[in-house]
């Protein structure tokens, strides 16, 4: 098995190397910047920071990096989010 990274489709899938087929796709959600240990600053209008969670308004993970390694008998696989400097922003509600 191999696993890849589908950055742009927020995703990670699953390869069987021996059938060279998909194996499966694991979708890794949104992060809910509504919730209040997500909070943000969502303005670049200011030089102030104002650290608020904001309801209605979620992120994409973007999977960048991956890598895995083996501990006591079990699999990791490890992923660095790109998003972490650019966050895709999917606005539910409009904020001014």
């Amino acid at each position: 098995m191999a696993y890849v990274s589908l950055q742009e489709n927020n995703a990670i899938a699953k390869i069987n190397l021996q059938t060279m087929s998909i194996a499966s796709i694991w979708p890794l959600g949104l992060k809910d910047f509504g919730h209040v240990d997500n909070a943000i600053d969502a303005s670049d209008k200011d030089d102030g920071i104002d650290i608020q969670p904001y309801t209605g308004v979620f992120g994409l993970y973007q999977p960048d990096t991956i890598a895995s390694y083996r501990w006591n008998e079990v699999d990791f696989i490890v992923l660095a989010n790109e998003g972490a400097g650019e966050i895709m922003m999917v606005f539910l509600k409009k904020y001014v």
